[in-house]
């Protein structure tokens, strides 16, 4: 009985699918227990969940709603004690010093309002501002009382300001938008939150208008309110979930203020504070660098079409980030005087949890009672297939050992064949993936042997511990990869650069936390002593718990984009600083009359405000406003002419500054495509009024050059001297001169003079001089009276203190006798019959034009025939080589004297000046140069009716001359 039993149950068994088997037991029991416990577990669960996570939304944002409201009706409250106190009288804007004590105690009193202040009608500010550095207040003014720039007064205690530091200029509050904002609302308002130039906080301004009895509007206050200072600590400290976060968007989606202490604006330079950055500096919350306000953001604008005002209900919405689910209460605020904003608390699922592990576990319960029924059905089954089991198990641990040639032998039961039949091949296929596997490394090796890099895998510890590294690290540090393998000879933390080991674990450690990739640059050191600049690009490697298991990575060498990066800088550094030496500005304009950029120094152009390179035709200026209409056209005929011909044109224009003074401008016209020109402008003014004083200057020297006296023509009509005089100004004109004029027939005066300067003012009194010196020779009074009527007449207004050196002389051409007075002047030089030259030593006289009363005494010499008479100015004996050394009163003499034929006074006169230009070759003339020469040639002894002939001669001449001046 028992024999046939078992045959009985073999064959049953025998006959009977494993797999029916397994899906009546398991699926009876485990699917049924499983199913609706986990289905009313985990709905509850839900359910729970978001009752929680409402009920936490919105208490936060109550909360936020009641902080706003505190902190948003202050302001507001402020701006009206301020006007009630101005309509009622109680200050006033004529009593500065009081109203300023008002402000302070506001400011002092509201640790909430940063600022209070008001602007006028007439362009004044006045006002009182909170240092957020150091807690203390500083007083502002503006505008015409104060010559319109911004003042700042600092104190700390104190409501009355000690002194005053100039903080910006051209400031005037009528432009401001919060002024605008309250005339144009005639009330209360807000303004646009916006990033203070000052501090660079955000900040959000309440604004009001007073009026005096009639209505007319005298003043708007303002007070500012710090968003970062207040409602972002305020949002910090709310406990939302585990890890929720609250943030406000506005109407255009800024963010304005989060819980998280990431910056919602960007940080300004000390240029943009000092050009007053506009408000909008902010950043929209769809493009926050915190992933959930990003994701947040772009979530409950993509529900409202993209236009965050349409929200004008309490919305409850979930959305995912990263397969996570969160919970999002968008929130409306909005009120009469201009706030229209979204308050928005998101909350992660996952904070929730707590009733949903609970029904976990009621599930685990219920599953492991089911696990116990469904092992003694299991156990039943398993002995049946154990045998086979057993075969299968022998077989893996020799594929384990390396023999992958195994077959199991099939088996009574179907399932078990099957088993058997699908062990047999999966031992093929695994046989042939072992052959493909073994292939495909080798074709990832040669890949990793060719990236121009290092891949690594190591640990996330202090040594960076390598457990894979290619070899390239031996090619980019100098160290082979066993080195570094499980830190072997040295540990990959051992060669970064000392100054980057804590950026490094930083930036590494966030990504790690943050499970995103994480790119670095930084220093590795070489074997030979250098220093390499790589580039790592990484992620960590998790499990599914969430457990790191290791970092995978690259590592590039960037030494050559380093060096590249520096060569560029320095380029630019030159091309800065060439733009701001040439004294050009640069305009990138294009065909239909758009400026581009603008390129230039200021000091040049100090009209012109910005110098930024663009390519953007938005919100750029047109050629006719920089230019009045006739010049505008004439640019863009030219411009369009130079693209159109592709060759450069340059023309010249003319403008009025704002002062009425002149400016000329050279303007150059270069094709740069066939859409755009470069115009390249110059001022030119200074050019223009040296041109102009250059012909001025050319005219007075040729005027002068008309008043010297032609001396050839007196010796033409005296035969008893020879003469040759030269004059050369150190400018276009000089103040040395000479004259040469005869009395009558017998008399002869000679003069050369040195007035002091140089230029025109000395030409203008040397003309002064040489006038009244002939007007008083040609009275006939002695000369010696004569010099002193001149010296007299000079010093009568001459407010300039001018003052003149002169060696007049009176040549007696019959006797040879000459008369002189020296005022002041070089002696001259006397050369007798050909022989050396020699320094007289004349009588002495004080320089002319300085003493009204001053006397001269007259000398006389007597000039033989062949006697040589030189006069010169300081000119000569002054002039300077280029060691600075003077070509000396002896040197004078010792070329005069260094001639063989000292009676040739063309000669002398032409050698003393080669002389004298050699000398001073590579200076610049000092000095104006002035030598006369006169030669005497005698006069043989005449009768006494010769005489009397000449005198009549010259006496019918000079009648002659009288009546053809009359006629």
């Amino acid at each position: 009985m028992a024999l046939s039993e078992m045959r009985w149950s073999k064959i049953c068994w025998s006959k009977i699918r494993l797999s029916t088997l397994l899906i009546i037991s398991f699926c009876t029991q485990l699917g049924l227990t499983v199913g609706l416990v986990g289905y009313f577990s985990l709905r509850s669960g839900q359910q729970a969940v978001e009752e929680v996570s409402h009920k936490l939304s919105t208490e936060v944002t109550r909360r936020i709603q009641e902080r706003l409201a505190l902190h948003l009706d202050l302001p507001h409250l402020v701006n009206q004690f301020n006007a009630n106190a101005l309509t009622a009288n109680i200050v006033s804007l004529d009593d500065l010093e009081a109203f300023q004590t008002l402000l302070w105690r506001q400011v002092q009193s509201h640790e909430a309002i940063n600022n209070t202040y008001i602007g006028t009608p007439t362009g004044d500010f006045f006002g009182v501002e909170r240092n957020v550095e150091d807690d203390g207040f500083s007083y502002l003014l503006a505008g015409p009382s104060t010559a319109s720039p911004f003042w700042l007064a600092e104190t700390e205690s104190s409501p009355l300001p000690e002194n005053l530091v100039k903080r910006l200029p051209n400031f005037d509050p009528r432009v401001r938008p919060w002024y605008q904002a309250a005339i144009a609302q005639n009330g209360p308002v807000w303004s646009e939150v916006y990033q203070d130039f000052s501090s660079g906080k955000l900040m959000i301004t309440a604004s009001q208008p007073v009026q005096d009895e009639l209505g007319n509007v005298v003043g708007v206050l303002g007070s500012d309110f710090i968003f970062s200072e207040n409602i972002n600590t305020f949002l910090q400290s709310l406990q939302i979930g585990k890890s929720g976060e609250a943030f406000i968007l506005d109407q255009q989606g800024y963010l304005i203020a989060t819980s998280t202490d990431i910056p919602t604006v960007a940080q300004l330079t000390p240029e943009e504070r000092e050009e007053q950055v506009p408000t909008h500096q902010l950043t929209q919350g769809i493009d926050s660098a915190q992933p959930l306000i990003r994701e947040a953001s772009r979530y409950v604008a993509a529900f409202n079409q993209g236009n965050l005002l349409h929200i004008n209900d309490i919305q409850q919405l979930n959305f995912s980030l990263d397969q996570t689910p969160y919970y999002l209460q968008a929130t409306p605020l909005k009120d009469d005087r201009g706030i229209d904003w979204l308050i928005l608390v998101v909350i992660p699922e996952d904070d929730f949890l707590g009733p949903l592990q609970r029904s976990t576990q009621f599930i685990l319960l219920l599953c492991g009672a089911a696990l116990v029924i469904s092992s003694g059905i299991a156990l039943l089954i398993t002995r049946k297939i154990n045998y086979l089991l057993s075969k299968i198990i022998q077989a893996t641990q020799k594929m384990i050992a390396g023999n992958l040639k195994q077959r199991v032998q099939e088996q009574g039961i179907l399932e078990t064949n099957a088993l058997a039949i699908s062990f047999n091949q999966m031992a093929e296929q695994l046989q042939n993936s072992f052959a493909a596997l073994s292939e495909n490394e080798e074709r990832m090796r040669s890949v990793i042997d060719n990236v121009p890099g290092i891949i690594y895998r190591c640990r996330n510890d202090e040594h960076w511990t390598m457990e894979f590294m290619s070899d390239s690290i031996e090619e980019m540090v100098g160290y082979p990869v066993l080195d570094f393998l499980n830190n072997h000879t040295r540990s990959f933390a051992s060669i970064i650069h000392p100054g980057d080991r804590n950026h490094i674990s930083a930036t590494i450690q966030i990504a790690l936390t943050n499970k995103t990739p994480f790119q670095i640059e930084y220093r590795l050191n070489h074997q030979n002593g250098t220093t390499h600049w790589v580039l790592e690009r990484g992620q960590g490697t998790f499990d599914c718990h969430g457990n790191l298991l290791h970092l995978d990575g690259a590592i590039f060498d960037i030494t050559a984009q380093k060096q590249a990066e520096d060569t560029i800088q320095e380029k630019e550094k030159t091309i800065h600083a060439i733009v701001n030496a040439i004294p050009d500005l640069l305009i990138r304009t294009t065909i239909d009359g758009f400026e581009l950029d603008a390129l230039g120094n200021s000091k040049f152009f100090p009209e012109r405000t910005s110098f930024e390179w663009t390519d953007s035709r938005d919100q750029k200026q047109r050629v006719e406003d920089f230019l009045p209409p006739d010049l505008a056209q004439q640019r863009m005929d030219v411009v369009r002419t130079v693209i159109a011909t592709d060759q450069i044109q340059q023309y010249e224009q003319y403008l009025q500054r704002p002062d009425k003074s002149p400016r000329y401008e050279e303007v150059r016209v270069a094709p740069i495509n066939s859409d755009e020109a470069l115009v390249i402008i110059r001022d030119i003014t200074e050019t223009k009024e040296m041109e102009e004083a250059l012909q001025e200057l050319s005219a007075a020297s040729r005027i002068q050059a008309n008043m010297l006296p032609d001396y050839q023509q007196v010796c033409d009509s005296i035969s008893q001297l020879d003469l040759v005089a030269t004059m050369t100004p150190a400018q276009n004109v000089g103040g040395d001169f000479f004259d040469v004029f005869a009395l009558d027939h017998r008399y002869l005066c000679i003069t050369v003079g040195d007035v002091s300067g140089k230029g025109i003012p000395a030409a203008l009194f040397m003309v002064r001089a040489m006038t009244l010196l002939r007007m008083a020779v040609d009275t006939g009074m002695p000369l010696n009276i004569s010099t002193a009527k001149v010296n007299q007449f000079l010093c009568v207004n001459n407010l300039e203190c001018m003052f003149v050196t002169l060696f007049v002389g009176l040549l007696d051409v019959y006797t040879g006798e000459l008369r002189y007075v020296n005022c002041g002047h070089n002696p001259p030089f006397l050369g007798r019959n050909g022989k050396a030259f020699e320094e007289l030593d004349p009588p002495q006289g004080i320089l002319m034009g300085v003493f009204e009363g001053a006397e001269y005494e007259m000398g006389t010499l007597l000039l033989n025939q062949d006697d040589t008479l030189i006069l010169y100015t300081d000119g000569v004996t002054e002039a300077e080589s280029i060691n600075h050394d003077f070509f000396s009163t002896a040197r004078t003499i010792e070329v005069l004297n260094s001639l063989g034929d000292r009676t040739q006074i063309q000669t002398l006169v032409s050698t003393l000046q080669d002389r004298i230009d050699q000398f001073s070759k590579g200076m610049p003339q000092s000095d104006d140069i002035t030598i006369l020469a006169l030669r005497y040639l005698g006069n043989e002894a005449m009768e006494p009716e010769k005489y009397e002939e000449i005198e009549l001669e010259w006496l019918v001449q000079n009648i002659k001359a009288d009546a053809s001046q009359k006629l």
